[in-house]
């Protein structure tokens, strides 16, 4: 398989695969519970809830952008951001996970050339 044959093939893998997902978890967790769930919470709590976990997310991977430019390596804080967002993602998608995350993100480091 040559490299843009697998470029290619891992991006329609993640274009259909995220959707794949999250059908996945809705399926196990159940539509109706969930909309139930949702339409039971309060919109204010919700979105307060939301800002904070997104707030403090942005603020660690900031706080990860910064000590990968300390230790030598030039990071951009959107692509810190991204990748640190992912990462998040990982910890979430992986059962019991928090190192999946961090792995992640390391992987990334040396795949950007930060050695």
């Amino acid at each position: 398989m040559t490299s843009i044959t697998r470029q290619r093939a891992m991006q329609v893998l993640r274009l259909v695969g995220a959707p794949l997902l999250l059908a996945g978890v809705v399926w196990l967790a159940g539509p109706r519970a969930i909309w139930e769930a949702v339409q039971g919470a309060d919109a204010g709590w919700l979105l307060a809830g939301l800002l904070c976990a997104t707030l403090g997310n942005a603020s660690a991977a900031l706080r990860w952008a910064e000590l990968a430019r300390w230790l030598g390596h030039r990071v951009h804080p959107r692509w810190a951001l991204t990748v640190y967002f992912k990462a998040v993602a990982v910890n979430a998608l992986l059962p019991g996970a928090v190192v999946g995350g961090d792995m992640f993100r390391a992987w990334q480091l040396h795949r950007d050339g930060c050695a």
